[in-house]
């Protein structure tokens, strides 16, 4: 198969032809543009200042690392409001996370750096094993030039990243892959030419290990995606735009258009084995958001299954044109017995409260965000994996973390930092209590300590505000130490207080000594 011969359809020009068959059709009126996750309080899309889509994602030591298309880079290549070709993506975008609300962006990988020989880069899917020399290795397959399947490796999630292969792995499009609980490894693609299959892997994984197996799903498109639960294989896959009939034979309704649906096994190398079992995630258009293609990625972390997808959220938030996609999560339901994925609604709020508090007292990169305004984050060429904040002069970008963890006071705060600006640090808003605030002006990165308000405590979200060309990478409080309590008060205080050893006491009935609100407290 040619590059030529197979060629990734615009969802707009798709959705112009089926626009009369889509239901309960809704989008923003014209000139009107949905509020930012920043005023709204909401946590979807998870980062609201780069397009991505086609989500996949890998956990690892504690945290979920999410990988996808990286269709920022047709949006800075296009002018405004052109259609979104992916003709122009070479790179896959990273991001990660360990509360689901927080998001700490990677930056890019390069493919052009990794595969020189690839066209484009699209729908990458990714898994990861310990391997005989005791590192995790983890495989990125991805669709090459809307053709082919190529693959990616590194021992870390943030690369570097090889290509073992000097080509393509296989024709295909829109790869996913899974390991089962055999170590055996598996790959699914399938649309635009090619048939929906599965194939198992070698034992290398850069290999093919026997006969691709079709599928068969029932209106079939793209999007094809694996996961293995409780001894069942499940394929997921996005069904085309045409009318679903006639449907016979099913005991459950026809999917809806261009909606994302399953298919269960427990011998996967046997075409008849795979059943159909129902469609799980309607088109986002039903919704009301807009409507276009769609990809989504089953993910369990933590003792739940969330869904990750994309929608043209961001687009609309932005007020720009041209079939821009960002990422999104929703907790979905997955029967684990047998497989069976219940239905997901996409929302704007995601998932509404951080897994976990934010733990200020350690270094925190200034590019995790649960939500920004006018920020630009700029790869850093001397540390794969980090980006920082890049100012500009007259400006103010703004970033949020949601749920730190204040409760145990602060003393101060550390700011990796430079350039010339200023960074002002406000509780739960942009307007709220100062809490901190440094003036920059250094050519060279340096760390500026600068005090804090310690009367306050608490699980806030927290505002950074960057004013002018300041440059910002890290930042880290200084717990509050009892060496560092200027205040000594005869008496009994008021509200929480804290023993030496840093505990929550009763000061009614306990004798000795006492903290709160960074004064001291000694029982009469």
């Amino acid at each position: 198969m040619v590059v030529s011969r197979v060629r990734r359809i615009s969802p707009w020009r798709v959705f112009a032809a089926v626009l009369p068959l889509c239901m309960g059709f809704a989008v923003l009126p014209a000139g009107a543009q949905m509020q930012s996750k920043f005023d709204s309080g909401d946590h979807n899309p998870l980062i609201d200042f780069w397009f991505c889509a086609d989500p996949t994602s890998v956990e690892y030591d504690g945290r979920l690392y999410v990988y996808g298309t990286n269709d920022q880079q047709e949006f800075e290549a296009n002018p405004r409001d052109s259609e979104n070709s992916y003709s122009k993506i070479r790179s896959l975008t990273v991001f990660s996370t360990d509360d689901l609300v927080n998001w700490t962006f990677h930056g890019i990988i390069d493919m052009t750096k990794v595969a020189s020989w690839l066209g484009t880069s699209w729908a990458p899917t990714i898994v990861s094993r310990v391997e005989s020399d005791g590192k995790t290795h983890f495989y990125m397959y991805f669709l090459n030039s809307g053709y082919a399947v190529a693959v990616i490796t590194a021992t870390s999630p943030l690369g570097p990243w090889t290509s073992p292969l000097r080509g393509n792995l296989t024709n295909g499009f829109d790869p996913g892959a899974v390991i089962d609980e055999k170590g055996v490894g598996w790959l699914s693609y399938g649309g635009f030419g090619s048939t929906p299959s599965i194939v198992k892997l070698g034992s290398n994984m850069i290999s093919l290990a026997g006969s691709p197996v079709p599928l068969n799903p029932p209106f079939h498109f793209e999007a094809n995606e694996l996961n293995y639960i409780n001894g069942n294989y499940v394929y997921t896959y996005n069904t085309n735009w045409d009318s679903h009939s006639p449907w016979s034979g099913y005991s459950v309704p026809a999917p809806t258009t261009c909606s994302m649906c399953y298919m269960t096994s427990k011998t996967p190398e046997v075409s008849s084995s795979w059943k159909y079992g129902n469609e799980f995630f309607k088109n986002p258009g039903a919704y009301g958001y807009n409507y276009g293609n769609n990809h989504t990625h089953i993910q369990k972390y933590k003792d739940n299954y969330y869904l990750l997808y994309h929608t043209q959220m961001l687009q609309e938030q932005m007020g720009v044109k041209g079939g821009y996609r960002s990422i999104s999560i929703d907790k979905i339901d997955v029967v684990e017995s047998t497989g069976a994925i219940r239905q997901c609604t996409p929302t704007n709020q995601g998932i509404r409260v951080a897994l976990q508090p934010l733990d200020p007292f350690v270094l925190q990169q200034a590019e995790t965000t649960c939500a920004t305004k006018n920020v630009t984050f700029k790869m850093d060429q001397q540390k794969r994996g980090n980006t920082y904040y890049a100012g500009t002069e007259g400006q103010t970008g703004m970033i949020k973390v949601s749920r730190v963890k204040l409760m145990d006071h602060a003393d101060s705060l550390h700011l990796h930092v430079w350039g010339k600006g200023s960074i002002e640090v406000r509780i739960n808003k942009e307007n709220g209590k100062l809490y901190a605030s440094a003036e920059v002006d250094s050519r060279q990165s340096t760390v500026v300590t600068v005090p804090v308000d310690q009367s306050f405590y608490g699980n806030p979200d927290l505002i950074f505000i960057c004013k002018g060309a300041v440059n910002f990478d890290a930042w880290q409080f200084v717990p509050l130490q009892t060496s560092s309590v200027r205040n000594v008060v005869v008496g009994k205080p008021a509200g929480i207080a804290y023993d030496m050893q840093g505990r929550v006491v009763n000061p009614d009935s306990y004798e000795g000594v006492y903290i709160r609100d960074g004064i001291k407290y000694m029982d009469r």
